[in-house]
């Protein structure tokens, strides 16, 4: 296997080439996930100090917003269109092993037919 500089690659590429057939559902939960939500609601779990802490989360949120905004709409088209080669690869791979049964049918037709004369032609 190919050596890599992050680990984090290394487990993409393994989740990519995965054979276990559960290619499609990453696939789903990646479309679920490729909408990256500037809007979320700020919670606290502090009963004491939650109002103050989610004062503060307000605060910091609008004051960074003219910054996070824009990088979150890169993220997402990023997303969108990482989803998009994906599922392209996908319908490409399932193609090409739909493409080789039907060549090593043919194949296997083929080599009975040669098989077939191969035995006529020793019996004329």
């Amino acid at each position: 296997m190919k050596q890599f500089n992050s680990i984090e690659s290394e487990v993409i590429l393994e989740k990519l080439l995965d054979k276990s057939g559960g290619n499609i559902v990453e696939l789903r939960k990646l479309r679920k996930l490729q909408h990256n939500i500037l809007y979320r609601i700020i919670k606290s779990r502090s009963a004491i100090l939650g109002k103050i802490i989610i004062f503060v989360k307000k605060v910091i949120k609008k004051i960074t917003f003219w910054y996070m905004k824009p990088i979150c709409e890169q993220q997402t088209a990023y997303n969108q269109s990482t989803a998009d080669s994906i599922e392209s690869l996908e319908e490409k791979y399932i193609e090409l092993l739909n493409d080789i049964k039907e060549n090593d049918n043919t194949t296997k037709y083929l080599v009975d037919k040669v098989d077939a004369l191969e035995e006529k032609i020793k019996n004329f």
